[in-house]
């Protein structure tokens, strides 16, 4: 297919061995980019440089799988600032180093795709089979890249519903995925059905499972999965969609963090310690999670 490229306006410096394109402007397939692109072609490969801010009015255009449309909307706002190294883009990948921010607004993203790649995070968001679109408020990180690996100073997914607030790591050197969400839902009923889960495998086959440890903690009232007081009131932020309003329930997931971790300490002293409640909460840590499983079961069969 032919992409037709307007607004060029292109700097281009070369010597042996060198290309510096500065500036690099451009408008293509919908994008707007601006920025510069540095070559180096030394003994390892070459040395790449590239320092871009790319903004899309719509990316979910250029976002398809298998003929089906996998996002529709999502306004995108991302800068690069990247160096790396080696003979090859994998090469390059591991060794790479910089940063990345990402401002992703208001969009629809198809419920085949979660299902497929979040099935047993979704059974408990949601009913199996359903097939509406997720509406998606926004998405914001800031990431920083050491050595091919790419953490996140911030990751807020923010969907009607329920925000996720993630952290982790990415390894470029071999794509695999280590991340863990935590939530905020929407209303308190939600709160106490939605546990933290986790996102692994790779970048081109991402698979979520429920975080089993915050499930327990859920189980038995206390813990990371706590409903506190900055959790009821996160439907008070300002902006309605857009990236602002993931920054605001950043600010509120931040009080959150510190509300449970306060609530969870409490809890523990009144119980007389963690030493002292150890044994008198195993078995009903597991008639409750068992409880939850069983009913999860019977829900599930019933939709079948």
């Amino acid at each position: 297919a032919r992409t037709t490229l307007t607004g060029l306006d292109i700097g281009l410096d070369a010597g042996p061995g060198r290309v510096l394109v500065k500036p690099l402007k451009l408008t293509g397939m919908g994008a707007t980019v601006d920025g510069r692109v540095g070559l180096d072609v030394i003994a390892a490969g070459a040395d790449v440089t590239a320092d871009l801010r790319i903004v899309h009015p719509s990316i979910g255009d250029l976002v398809e799988e298998g003929g089906d449309t996998m996002l529709t909307g999502g306004p995108l706002d991302m800068a690069v600032d990247v160096t790396g190294k080696g003979r090859s883009v994998r090469d390059i990948m591991a060794s790479l180093n910089g940063s990345l921010v990402v401002d992703l607004g208001t969009a629809r993203i198809n419920n085949k795709w979660v299902q497929r790649a979040f099935a047993d995070a979704m059974a408990i968001v949601k009913k199996r089979g359903e097939a509406e679109p997720v509406d998606l408020h926004c998405i914001m990180t800031d990431i920083e890249i050491t050595d091919g690996i790419a953490v996140p100073n911030s990751l807020v997914i923010d969907t009607r519903g329920v925000s996720l607030f993630g952290k982790g790591r990415i390894n470029l050197r071999d794509e695999t995925l280590k991340l863990d969400f935590d939530r905020l839902a929407a209303s308190l009923s939600a709160s106490s059905a939605l546990p933290p889960f986790q996102v692994r495998g790779t970048l081109a086959a991402p698979s979520g499972r429920i975080d089993a440890k915050a499930l327990v903690g859920k189980t038995l009232g206390f813990g990371a999965a706590l409903v506190t007081k900055s959790e009821a009131g996160i439907s008070d932020v300002a902006a309605a969609t857009g990236p602002e309003r993931c920054r605001q329930r950043l600010v509120v997931y931040e009080q959150v963090q510190t509300d449970r971790e306060q609530s969870a300490q409490k809890t523990i002293e009144a119980a007389g310690g963690a030493a002292g409640v150890t044994k008198e909460v195993t078995q009903e840590v597991l008639d409750k999670l068992g409880g939850f499983l069983r009913r999860k079961k019977r829900d599930d069969g019933d939709q079948e």
